[in-house]
């Protein structure tokens, strides 16, 4: 039996975290040995957190217990394991840390945009580099990894969902089991209430919209609050807990700003949410898609983004029917976990 080191940012919540226990279900099934080696930021020095690398110290520790165990392969996400020299190496981009600098930090945080672009993205460009084989969730991370780190990707593998779990239920019943109001339009947003993650849009949103029958609901994977009535936050919910998320919202919005195959898009899409999200990694691919494509907005376009989410909120239900058929459609072409499996499999084999 071959055993399958994977290494994770953390035991929390999170995509890579996800994508990593999507990974080790499919290995497990399919006659492999394989195990999660989370990074534990707690025994990061404080020092390194201050001056910025507390990401490739992470990684660096990790790695460090991976040399420690025996492995037929290892799987490296990004920077984790960059040091790391010898055996049958997999490793996984996400989305890299020099196309996040430029897009989230050019202009906004020099410090940071230095740090991420030269420092975090020169780990991971040797993580990438000390591989036996690269893979990237999306075109548009590809691009990045070749583009920033001169490294060749020899395939994209988009991330998965579980398509029997990530399912379209009663609204009704769904809003009971979360207890939320069924008289309300619901608005979700899952991920982290970040710059990053537009956060700043969201709030402007949320501060514009008047209406007395709209509520926020967010599913966050870190701390933020809000005491207004019209807005519910949920915290560090588990993955196989978020499908009611789905079926209770009517819209779901995603402005990130930086994105690799966000697995929170692909759940909303599996339920049949219709969305409106930034036009960043895999979003790309999705606006090829003639029913999808005017729900993916470019990057930066607030204006248009809020104006989309009204005409949305707006559609007749014929029209909100052939977006959520679109969409499903989408995802069991695209993002079933058989594809997924399969995919890997082949690499491991």
């Amino acid at each position: 039996m071959k055993k399958v080191i994977i290494l994770s940012p953390s035991n929390g919540v999170g995509g890579v975290e996800t994508f990593c226990h999507t990974l080790k279900s499919c290995l497990d099934k399919n006659g492999f040995d394989a195990e999660i080696l989370a990074a534990d930021r707690n025994k990061v020095p404080r020092f390194i957190r201050l001056v910025g690398l507390g990401a490739p110290w992470s990684g660096f520790l990790v790695g460090n217990l991976a040399k420690k165990r025996h492995y037929d392969f290892l799987v490296t996400n990004g920077l984790l394991g960059w040091n790391v020299t010898f055996g049958n190496i997999l490793n996984i981009q996400h989305g890299t840390f020099a196309a996040s600098a430029e897009r989230i930090d050019r202009g906004v945080n020099f410090l940071k945009w230095f740090m991420k672009r030269f420092v975090w993205g020169y780990f991971e460009g040797k993580a990438a580099k000390r591989a036996s084989f690269v893979v990237a969730v999306s075109e548009d991370t590809r691009n990045s990894v070749e583009r920033y780190y001169k490294v060749k990707v020899n395939c994209v593998i988009e991330n998965a969902v579980d398509l029997d779990l990530f399912k379209s239920v009663s609204k009704t019943e769904a809003r009971k089991s979360l207890n939320l109001p069924i008289d309300k339009k619901i608005v979700l947003f899952v991920g982290r209430m970040e710059y990053a993650k537009g956060q700043d849009i969201i709030e402007k949103f949320m501060k514009g919209s008047v209406e007395k029958d709209v509520m926020f609901v967010l599913v966050l994977g870190n701390s933020w609050s809000s005491n207004k009535e019209n807005v519910r936050v949920f915290s560090n919910v588990p993955n196989d807990k978020l499908p009611p998320f789905y079926s209770a919202a009517d819209i779901f919005i995603f402005p990130s700003r930086h994105e690799g195959c966000a697995i929170a898009i692909i759940e909303a899409m599996s339920c049949g949410l219709p969305f409106v999200i930034s036009e960043v990694g895999h979003a790309l691919d999705i606006k090829k898609e003639k029913a999808l494509g005017k729900y993916v907005i470019p990057l930066g376009n607030e204006p248009i983004f809020l104006k989309t989410v009204d005409e949305v909120m707006s559609l007749s239900g014929e029209e909100l029917k052939k977006v959520s058929d679109a969409e499903r459609n989408y995802v069991e072409k695209n993002n079933s976990l058989n594809e997924f499996c399969g995919s890997y499999i082949k690499i491991f084999i």
